[in-house]
């Protein structure tokens, strides 16, 4: 079996005493393709904000140390829409604490087509 890329133990989310997250456990394998799907409210944006480290679970453990990088834009997207792409990415990438680096900037534009 190939090595676990994201472990996810027992991960509990409440909103306002209303359960949205119960007692969830899966495991991502280096090669997997996983998907999410579930109704509107079922929890998969909770759940996607919890692993990107954007908002803290009620309980449980996530072992994601295996990657290097994550990110992800969901539906209310952190971008501003009245800066360039370039801005956006400079702002996020300081704001996480990686280097300030234009190179990496152009090389993730120049990767999605928007350089």
């Amino acid at each position: 079996m190939n090595q676990a890329l994201i472990d996810i133990q027992n991960i509990t989310k409440y909103y306002n005493k209303r359960i949205t997250l119960n007692d969830l456990s899966f495991t991502v394998h280096k090669g997997e393709i996983c998907g999410l799907v579930g109704e509107n409210g079922a929890g998969k944006t909770t759940l996607i904000r919890i692993i990107a480290g954007l908002i803290k679970s009620d309980g449980g453990v996530i072992d994601k140390s295996k990657i290097k990088n994550l990110s992800c834009i969901i539906e209310s997207p952190a971008f501003y829409p009245n800066l360039s792409a370039y801005d956006n990415l400079k702002y996020h990438m300081l704001r996480l604490g990686f280097p300030k680096s234009n190179k990496k900037i152009d090389e993730i534009l120049n990767l999605v087509g928007l350089k």
